[in-house]
């Protein structure tokens, strides 16, 4: 048996134009115009990571968050759900009484473990209602795989979104997937800078975890 499936990606033309455009103010030259899920595929292909052939990867970008579902190594289907760190942001700032900047600060301390005892119960609840309304989305996304039978259990989370620690608690704790024909107990693990080892960064510069989708093009 031969089975074999098909990956298509667009992007409009004034797009393609309008980035021309800009690289050439900037005296830069196109090389190569590529969708992000299936350079990110092609990145974890050549990792060490202990699933490389059949995973679902969820990239929980700025303005959006993808799932990419992949078996065999090859990517079978995308979804997209309109919610990124940018509205989790929006939404953390206004239950919380803050601006947008004050929340960008509150949100890197909390990540970086630098807040105080008395103010992490704070922050953890009031993300914990806004991050619920995000995994209910994820959900919605993964049932509407219509053309996938059962699910690989292995889940690699990345994206700006990824830097809060309570994201990845979540497919840790909560039982989401109960609902979802995963073959086993579904495992999350977010991605590393240090997991695309096989790069070679000649600046020295690319240290965090923010750049994965961007080095993946490489």
């Amino acid at each position: 048996i031969l089975e074999c499936a098909l990956f298509n990606a667009f992007a409009y033309k004034n797009e393609i134009k309008t980035l021309k455009n800009l690289f050439k103010q900037c005296k830069l030259n196109v090389i190569a115009v590529a969708p992000i899920p299936y350079t990110m595929v092609q990145s974890i292909s050549k990792t060490n990571l202990p699933e490389k052939s059949d995973y679902s990867l969820i990239n929980l970008s700025l303005d959006s968050t993808e799932i990419i579902i992949v078996f065999g190594g090859g990517l079978i289907d995308t979804k997209k759900l309109p919610i990124g760190y940018s509205h989790i942001k929006e939404a953390f700032a206004n239950t919380m009484g803050l601006t947008l900047l004050e929340s960008d600060k509150v949100l890197k301390s909390y990540s970086a473990g630098k807040l105080k005892e008395e103010e992490l119960d704070v922050v953890k609840k009031c993300l914990s209602d806004v991050l619920y309304v995000w995994l209910e989305g994820v959900k919605l996304c993964y049932e509407e795989f219509l053309d996938v039978k059962v699910h690989a259990s292995q889940m690699y989370l990345t994206g700006e979104g990824s830097t809060i620690p309570d994201v990845i608690e979540l497919f840790k704790n909560d039982k989401w997937y109960k609902e979802i024909p995963f073959k086993e107990v579904p495992i999350c693990k977010k991605l590393n800078i240090n997991d695309f080892s096989y790069i070679q960064d000649a600046t020295g510069k690319i240290n965090s975890n923010n750049w994965i989708t961007t080095q993946s093009l490489n």
